[in-house]
């Protein structure tokens, strides 16, 4: 288990816009997935968030991820397909 319970993840879109958002390892990848979508209006179901060849599946914990190469850790970005609104980088 990690010694800081929080982290703050990036979310990039395939045009480099960035989103930030303050996680705990105990979150799920879905609980991400649900603030991104409350954010950005886009549906939960249809964000894909991945790093390198990893998909992150939305059961599992953030924290299933922080050991791995490409794993998750506080300042990681994440690549997210989709595109964000624009009224969210103006």
């Amino acid at each position: 288990m990690s010694a800081v319970s929080t982290l703050e993840l990036i979310i990039v879109d395939r045009i480099g816009r960035k989103l930030r958002f303050k996680m705990e390892f105990s979150d799920t990848i879905g609980d991400l997935k649900a603030k991104i979508a409350e954010k950005t209006g886009l549906n939960k179901s249809e964000i894909q968030l991945k790093r390198r060849d990893t998909v992150y599946k939305d059961h599992s914990q953030i924290e299933d991820y922080s050991d791995s190469v490409y794993g998750l850790f506080n300042g990681s970005s994440i690549e997210m397909s989709g595109l964000f609104p624009e009224q969210l980088f103006k």
